[in-house]
């Protein structure tokens, strides 16, 4: 069995092992997004910002109307 093989097990049988590394070095995950997800697909904060608008002023749009109902 190779090195890579050996590693590769050892990784698969002990998982906390890959938690550790990326809890003392986050940068790794980021690393990993920026080659696996094409920046202009992200959320950014002003896109978060208009979805929860938009959702506060739906949930506002169905609450008037079950007031309505209620009063009917």
């Amino acid at each position: 069995m190779s090195l890579a093989e050996e590693i590769k097990r050892v990784l698969l049988e002990n998982p906390n092992i890959l938690v550790e590394v990326l809890v003392s070095r986050p940068e790794i995950i980021y690393q990993v997004l920026a080659k696996l997800t094409p920046w202009q697909n992200l959320a950014t904060k002003h896109d978060i910002e208009e979805l929860r608008k938009y959702a506060d002023g739906k949930f506002e749009e169905i609450r008037k109307e079950v007031q309505g109902i209620k009063k009917t």
